[in-house]
């Protein structure tokens, strides 16, 4: 592990092309339930086995994070969005952090042996986010899978992580876009009930 975060934290500037243990991954909602993502390899077929299940959930935590699929023995993380703080609590693999907001819209959180990291909104698209490191080196990107697959999302990520971080960067950024699509809809009624008076 300290090797790999040796390698990750002082390495050479990444690139999006390298082959160097970068990755895509898909986010696919489940055919059986719009709350449920599986996170699998991008270009694997829909019947192979998710790497990763996350359950949105109205209650709290609001993301519970799964090794495979979603049953109880299988969690290894969760996400709890706090709207009054515009913060998010993070647990994965018994390891916290809490992801906070900007004013500029970006989420910044630090890992406990990793340093500190922020998902920047893309500039040219307004919708993808790209995340950083300290060194202001692109580790991944979010956005869409794409026209041919309107309801998926895609992480690719440009350096290679372990379990840890990999899960990290999928709950935080699906924790993130689901605090901001909240914060839209209080931002909107606020708007609607101002200019209705």
């Amino acid at each position: 592990m300290k090797d790999l975060l040796n390698k990750f934290l002082n390495g050479s500037s990444v690139s999006e092309g390298a082959n160097d243990g970068s990755r895509t991954l898909s986010i696919r909602p489940s055919p059986e339930d719009s709350n449920v993502f599986l996170i699998i390899p991008d270009g694997a077929p829909k019947e192979a086995p998710p790497l990763n299940t996350i359950s949105k959930r109205d209650d709290k935590p609001n993301f519970v994070a799964y090794r495979g699929p979603p049953i109880p023995e299988n969690i290894i993380g969760t996400a709890t969005i706090h709207f009054s703080t515009t913060t998010i609590d993070l647990s994965i693999f018994n390891q916290h952090m809490v992801v906070k907001n900007s004013l500029s819209g970006n989420w910044s959180f630090e890992t406990p042996h990793m340093g500190k990291f922020k998902w920047k909104v893309n500039q040219m698209t307004g919708s993808s986010y790209e995340l950083y490191d300290r060194a202001e080196r692109k580790l991944a990107k979010h956005g869409s899978a794409g026209i041919t697959r309107p309801m998926e999302k895609q992480i690719s990520v440009f350096v290679p992580c372990d379990d840890f971080f990999t899960v990290t960067i999928v709950l935080s950024i699906m924790a993130c876009k689901e605090l901001d699509k909240i914060n839209e809809k209080v931002a909107g009624k606020l708007i609607n009930g101002i200019v209705g008076m």
